[in-house]
Order: structure tokens, then sequence, then C-alpha cells
């Protein structure tokens, strides 16, 4: 549907009845591939447009996603080679419509947040962009 066409002044946030979607292509912000996975939040996996982003120190430029560096080098070790191999991806890629892509055996996912580390013999410490340190530490040391 044409945005124009849409009667704006009959819609609001409680009674929105469409469903915007940036189409797949060269420009889409997510860049060409997205990984999904079972979870409440919503957050996924993908490619994107700003590969200049991954130099940078400060990696929190999105609200939840993951940027993954090499989304088909990934793709292809997730569904392995034989199966999935770069000239199957490319072809896959080159269809301009939306296509959807399983794996035969779903793959355990989990996420871990880390504001300190130890690099090099060191304790790093970084920003909490989320907001966890005080609530992981409220619940380790009993204060609510």
């Amino acid at each position: 549907m044409n945005a124009h066409s849409v009667d704006w002044h009959s819609v609001s946030g409680k009674k929105f009845p469409y469903k915007i979607v940036q189409q797949p292509g060269d420009n889409n912000a997510l860049g060409q591939v997205k990984f999904l996975f079972p979870n409440k939040f919503n957050v996924y996996l993908h490619d994107t447009q700003s590969k200049s982003l991954f130099s940078k120190s400060a990696r929190a430029f999105l609200h939840g996603c993951i940027r993954v560096q090499d989304p088909l080098e990934f793709a292809e070790k997730l569904f392995g080679s034989r199966s999935l191999n770069q000239s199957k991806i490319k072809k896959i890629l080159a269809n301009p419509e939306t296509q959807r892509v399983k794996l035969k055996k779903p793959v355990p996912v989990h996420l871990a947040y880390f504001t300190a580390w130890v690099e090099g013999g060191k304790v790093k410490f970084h920003k909490d962009v989320y907001g966890r340190d005080k609530l992981v530490g409220n619940l380790l040391f009993g204060r609510a």
C-alpha cells in the first residue's frame, strides 16, 4: 500500500491496522541477511549497511539487535557448507524477494552481556549501556 493513500487522521498508535516493512535490497538498514531465533524480546542477529561501525570500540548503536560482521560466513557455518555454501547463499540473495531459509536442526542461542572482562591479565570495564549492572548487583547482594 502506498503511504500517500492512507487517511493518517483516522489512525493512531492504538488503532494502526498496517504493518510497515522496509523492502529488501541494497538500501535496507539491516543489510541483506537477518537471523531470527525464538525470544520474547524480538531480538535478532543481522547484517548491516554500516560496516564501518565494526571498527569502533563502542558497539551499542542499535536497540537490542545484534549486528553480525560476516553474515554470509556465519550463515554458511550455521547451515553447514554442504547444505548452504557461499554460491547458494549468493543465489538466494540475488532474488529481490524476501526468502526464509530454515535450519533443519535448531541451534541453541545463548546471549551474554558483559561490562567487565579480563584482557591481557587486566580487568577492563566498559559502559553499562543497558543498565543491567545495578539490577544484577541488587539481586546478588539481596537489595530489592
